[in-house]
């Protein structure tokens, strides 16, 4: 496997980079929820505006089904960085754009981060002891819960202080950061 050719690695030293994508992986998808209301004030048309969680629904839900295989073929760890690559591109997409078309165009490329929970499990499952395993699989899904609420209450700061453009620049600035 890719893991094993390398040296040796710590398994916490993995886990926490693991636990810091499956953090974004949800930060993703939950800032902007409380972020709508403003944006469809600006674009005056919830139908339309509706489309920047129902794109990213659809590709993450598809996304999700075949990453781990994807990760089994091509490496775990090549997926992650070339999803965190593609996500980093997709919110500056939405964060640059003032076309609503090309903000959900954006939002539909960032739903490519569904893929990576079932990369970090693939990863934790190749890592950890086994005896252990369910403990770092309790972490990352408590993780992935717990970033949701944080995105909730980040994406509505954001929108109502700086604008909720600045949500897209803070998933392309994570997303940077863990690659």
């Amino acid at each position: 496997s890719e893991l094993d050719q390398e040296k040796p690695v710590s398994v916490l030293a993995v886990m926490l980079v693991l636990i810091g994508v499956e953090f974004f992986s949800s930060l993703e998808a939950s800032m902007i929820y409380t972020a709508l209301p403003t944006v469809t004030r600006q674009y005056g048309d919830l139908q339309s505006t509706g489309w920047l969680i129902s794109a990213f629904v659809l590709v993450q839900a598809a996304t999700a089904a075949i990453g781990g295989r994807l990760g089994d073929i091509y490496g775990r760890r090549r997926m992650i960085c070339l999803i965190l690559v593609m996500c980093c591109a997709a919110s500056t997409i939405s964060a640059l754009s003032s076309d609503l078309g090309s903000i959900i165009f954006g939002r539909a490329l960032q739903g490519v981060s569904g893929a990576l929970l079932p990369l970090c499990y693939g990863i934790a499952r190749q890592i950890s002891p086994k005896d252990r395993l369910p403990f770092w699989i309790g972490i990352l899904a408590g993780c992935y819960s717990a970033s949701g609420a944080v995105g909730y209450l980040l994406g509505g700061i954001l929108a109502q202080t700086v604008g909720w453009h600045a949500i897209f620049y803070v998933t392309a600035g994570v997303a940077l950061l863990l690659l």
